[in-house]
This record gives structure tokens, sequence and C-alpha cells, in this order.
């Protein structure tokens, strides 16, 4: 249920026009999927993969997904600030360790979880004997994963623990070797290696470790042989009767810890951890990286992943397209029919440097980036390149008023380019302004730019433009149009200006309350600004925080086809709830109203009105449906109310989808 807006009569019958829109509740990670977390253990049990990671770059999330064939997942977001490194199964519930954060999580079906404090930071879990042992800063126990004992042990910090023949082992730095029967109890064992030991796992009777040019082995924990050196080992597991090791570029398959078998796997950041359940192995690692095997031998990715950063989103002619910068630096493109699913797009082997920004206007899509690039495409498909004359860096692109705007810099001058079809371009002839420009906006008639130094540049038509006094001389990151005002970000004291008219400009500071220097847009009377975080506002003033995925730090927002989408680094996208706006107005001399609704094509909108925002009654209930709206556009209606209050009354209405 989302419902929008509730307001007084008698504000209603003042004014001509009044609309709002509430932010949206939930944000939805779209790409990549399931996850674009770093994905650091999995465990099979109970019928189900539960695999736990974090992104550590940004705010320390914590990541969840459980599947129950290691192929379909779904996203358990825990909520908490985070990162998991380890999972394990025993007592008949799920533990998740974090070793930064002194967090421990359990849940008895992957999907419920229940945090607890623990004394230290723990990297790794194991379950044996009756109760939970896991290692990081240092050694730690729980019979039920909620109590956690600290363990002393006089030694520095662990790297990974396993159980097997009754013992528990734990490796660390420098070949630190511990063992104890109980986990309260632990003795030093000689390794036969003074390098940093990452990993260690119990199968076939044997103990196995690994790390920095070693591998070891051992019978009993107590006793160990090198069995390898000039390797490098972070991962191991037992898995359905073999053991599993990643050495960075390869999966390690051996069933006696003796022979090994390599098996190169390309695309992947790093894995994190392996296991066996129905009927096939699985393993995780960064950036949502998932891998599917029946054999150990042969891996299938089961990530829907785009390797890049991805800069700004447009929407047009039934197609989303959102562009940045690929791993080569080279241009990358994206495509979506619905927001939801995306398709990595290859542009061309003329893209050799990244894009910025895109724009879609009279029928046709513009993108533009360094050294003079535009592109330009009908469909979102297929692309063109054109020759705008210069090699500036060029930053942003808007369309109005019939004409293409793109603004950058060319090293010694700001840089306007303008076209009426995205094909043909002009280039200002003298020099507006030495500044930097990097954004653009169209509203109220007229083109607004923004730049370095406080610059503000306004014109009627894209030509001829005038440059505005701020008072202020910090760089101008964004420009948005929306609701009759201009917004610029600063990236300088969390700020901001607003304008009226494009003309006078007002000076506000700390309008964040996180930092979000990457985008703001604006849709159906809501502001929204991101970065580290996303913020919205009814008005452009007034800035409120909202949650979100946490697995990304974003770059730029657009409101495209009735809801926000973000992009950021790692291919990561996200969409919004759909925006919902009910806009109130006086219907003539009956003394009642017109109610108009906008909202998304496909969902049933129930319109309902009080008098005290306690009881309330239906007006209407519709649905939207693609026959009727077969161009997916938001859906409008009009309903008229009867209610007529008396003096002094008041009436409240609102709306929610379904």
């Amino acid at each position: 249920m989302n419902p929008t807006k509730c307001t007084t009569l008698i504000a209603l019958l003042m004014l001509a026009y009044i609309g709002r829109a509430d932010p949206p509740k939930n944000w939805t990670w779209r790409n990549p999927t399931p996850t674009g977390a770093n994905m650091r253990g999995i465990v099979y049990a109970n019928g189900q993969f539960v695999a736990v990671g974090a992104n550590i770059r940004v705010l320390a999330y914590g990541a969840i997904l459980t599947s129950p064939d290691g192929i379909t997942w779904a996203n358990q977001e825990p909520g908490l600030r985070a990162d998991l490194y380890s999972i394990t199964y025993g007592n008949n519930r799920f533990v998740a360790v974090s070793d930064c954060n002194a967090i421990a999580l359990s849940s008895a079906n992957g999907t419920n979880w229940t945090s607890s404090n623990v004394p230290i930071g723990l990297s790794s879990i194991t379950y044996g004997n009756n109760q939970f042992v896991a290692v990081g800063e240092g050694i730690a126990t729980s019979t039920d994963g909620n109590v956690w004992t600290a363990r002393p042990y006089g030694y520095g910090g662990l790297s990974a623990v396993a159980y097997g023949a009754g013992r528990f082992v734990a490796v660390g730095p420098r070949g630190t070797v511990l063992t104890s029967e109980d986990g309260v109890t632990w003795t030093s064992r000689k390794s036969a290696t003074s390098y940093d030991l990452y990993a260690v796992a119990y199968g076939n009777g044997t103990f196995v470790a690994g790390g920095e040019d070693a591998l070891l082995t051992s019978l009993d924990g107590i006793t160990w042989a090198l069995a390898s050196s000039n390797i490098f080992i972070s991962q191991i597991a037992f898995c359905s009767n073999q053991f599993m090791a990643w050495d960075g570029a390869n999966v390690l398959t051996s069933s006696d810890a003796i022979t090994w078998i390599k098996h190169p796997l390309a695309n992947t950041l790093g894995l994190g951890g392996f296991a066996y359940g129905s009927n096939q192995f699985v393993a995780v690692g960064g950036a949502g990286s998932i891998f599917t095997s029946p054999d150990g031998s042969n891996w299938s990715n089961r990530t829907a992943k785009t390797t890049g950063s991805l800069y700004d989103v447009a929407y047009g002619n039934n197609q989303f397209v959102a562009l940045g910068q690929g791993p080569d630096s080279s241009a990358l493109f994206v495509t979506s029919p619905d927001g939801r699913t995306w398709t990595e797009d290859s542009p061309g082997t003329f893209y050799r440097l990244y894009l910025s920004s895109i724009a879609f206007g009279n029928g046709t899509f513009v993108a533009a980036g360094p050294d003079g690039t535009i592109v330009s495409s009908t469909d979102g498909k297929n692309w063109f390149a054109r020759q705008p004359g210069t090699h500036a860096d060029l930053s942003a692109v808007s369309f109005g008023g019939g004409q293409f705007v793109i603004v950058g810099n060319d090293y010694q001058n700001g840089t306007i380019l303008t076209s009426p079809d995205g094909v043909t371009w002009w280039m200002s002839a003298f020099p507006v302004t030495t500044n930097r420009l990097s954004s653009v906006a169209y509203g109220d008639n007229q083109f607004v730019i923004g730049g370095d130094r406080g610059t503000i540049l306004t014109s009627p038509d894209g030509y001829v433009w005038t440059q505005r006094d701020t008072r202020m001389t910090h760089p101008i990151f964004k420009v948005v149009y929306g609701n009759h005002l201009f917004v610029a970000g600063v990236s300088q004291d969390a700020a901001e200006l607003t304008s009226t008219d494009g003309t006078s400009w007002n000076y506000r500071t700390n309008y964040h309350t996180v930092p979000a220097y990457g985008s703001i847009a604006y849709g159906n009377n809501l502001y929204v600004a991101i970065g580290d975080g996303i913020l919205t506002s009814p008005d452009g003033i007034t800035w409120a925080t909202t949650p979100y995925p946490p697995f990304a730090s974003l770059n730029g927002i657009a409101f495209v086809n009735n809801s926000f989408v973000a992009l950021g680094d790692d291919g990561a996208i996200l969409q919004s709830d759909p925006i919902i706006n009910l806009s109130l107005t006086p219907s003539g001399t009956s003394g009642g109203l017109s109610l108009s609704l906008e909202g998304p094509n496909g969902l049933q909108y129930t319109i309902q009105s009080s008098t005290d925002l306690v009881s309330w009654q239906t007006l209407r209930i519709f649905e939207s449906h693609p026959l009727t709206n077969p161009t997916n556009l938001p859906q409008s209606t009009t309903v008229i109310s009867n209610i007529v209050p008396t003096r002094g009354g008041r009436a409240f209405y609102r709306a929610y989808s379904q």
C-alpha cells in the first residue's frame, strides 16, 4: 500500500492546483542480479543454499542470499551494517559472523535473522562437538549462535577454523596452527611453513590448510606436512567427497589432497566459498559472482552482471537505456524494456571512450562523453557516431524546446553544443565562460547550465547565453527542474542553489544529511538526490534520507516511466517503487473537488476520503490495464468528489496502489 496526499479542504479551495507524491519507500535491486555485494561464504543445509557477504566499500552493509538449487536466488537483506564473512549450520540453525562489526546473525530458516553482539570481530565459523566456534580477532564460542564467549589463547589474529576428527583446527598468520578438543583450551602446533595461512577444511580423514606459498595436510590436525609450495590458496572447502580450493584464477579439485586438478574460471573477481547441495556445486565471490557445476570441473556463471560503472539513464521509444564506462574505459550500454530486466549491449568497436550522459528527444537518444564523443540512436541499440567539431570533454546532455544541448570543457573554456536532431551540431562561436560546465537542464522555456566556480548560464533557445550571479564560487555538479523550481546541487558544504526563474538564485547549506554528490532528479512532485545515500524532497529545499539496498556507490539518477532509476559502480541499477501523484482542484461552482491521479500502468488504484484521518471512505477503485493503455505511459484519471464540507470543516484524500 502506497498512500499519497492528505490535505485540508480550505487549502485546496484557495489554490488552483495541489499535488503531491510520497517518497518511494522501497528500492529494488535490478542489476547485477541477484546482488552486487561481495559474497564471502556459503553453506548448504536444510534443503537450501545460504550465502553471505557485504560491500565493505559502501557503508559495510551485510548481504544474505538463499536458493533451493543454486540457480534461482532470493535476496534476504538483513538490514544491518555488518560485513558478513562466514556462515555455517548447526544445532538446527544458520549462523553468520562479521569481522569488523562484532555481530553474529542466526536463523532457523535462512530468511528471518536475529542479531547478537559478540566480544570480538569474527571472520570464520564452524560447528562441531555441539557448539559454534568462530575465529578472527580472537576466538569465541557459542552453543546456540546467540550468546557468545571469548576464549583467551595468547596469539594474534586468526584466518579460518574447521572441525574434524573430534578436533577444532584454526589457522592464521606466519603459519599459525592451533587445535582444541572443546573450543576453550587451545594448543599451538608446528605447521611446516612460516607463511600466512588463510583457509582450512576437513574431509576424507584429512585436514587441508592453504595460504601464501603453502598447501599443508594433516591426518589429525597436530602433525602437518608441506604438500605443495609456490602456490596461493585463499579458500578451501570439502564438498561431496572432494576438496575444492581457489588459487586466484582456478578452481582446484582433489579427492586425496595430494593430486590437484586445475579448472580455470573466467569472469570472476575472486571466490569466497564453496558448497554442495541439490546435486551440484556452488561457488560465490566478488561483485555478486555465483557459479554452479555438476561435477566441480565445468562451471556456469549464474550472475546477470554488468562489469563497469553506469552514469546516466534515459527512457524513450519503449526502451530504457543506461550508459557509462566499461572495465577498459570504453563505452558501456545496458538496455531494458521495463526497468526490471537489463541486458548489456555492444556499442561497436569505435566507442573507445566511455559516455557520461544521455537524453531522449525528437524520437532520438543522444549520448556524450570525453574527447568530443557524441553518438545517437533511435532504438537504443544501434548507435552512430556524430562529428561535433570539438575534442572537448562533454559531461551532460539535455533536450527541451525542440533542441539538444550538450555542455563540457575543452581545457580552456566551457563548451556548449546545440542540435535540433542529434546529428548536426552547432558550437558557440565565442567562449561563454572559462569555467568547466558540468550540467544542463530545461524548464520554464529555458535552458540552465551549471559549472565550476558557481557558474550558472541561461538561454531561451540554446544559442544565446546569459551568465547569472550566484554569489558563490563552489562547483555545481547537477541542475534539475521541477515544480516551477530549478535546483542546483553544490559540491561543497552540502549545499544547493534554488531559483524560480533561472535568474535570481538562493544559496542554501546543509540540505544533505549524508553525502550525496552524485546526481539529482525530479518526477511527479518529488526531488531525489543520490550518491552514497538517497535523499528525497517534496519542494527541493527540505530533504530527508530514505533506505535503499546499500550495495553500490551511486552516480546518476533519472525519473523515467513513472519511477526513479539510480545507477552506480559495478553495474548497479536500483529502481524505486512507482510514484503515484494525487492532485486536487476546485470543480467550478459545485463546491466539490476534482481529484486527478497519475500513476504507472498495470496497477489497481484506490482513492479514499476522510474527515478525521481515521475513518476512510472509498471513492473509486479502478485498474490501469495495458489493453487500455498500450503505450505504457503513466495512467491518468479524474474522479469528481461530491463531498461539500460545512463551514470550518475539512476533508483529506489519499490514493494507493496494489
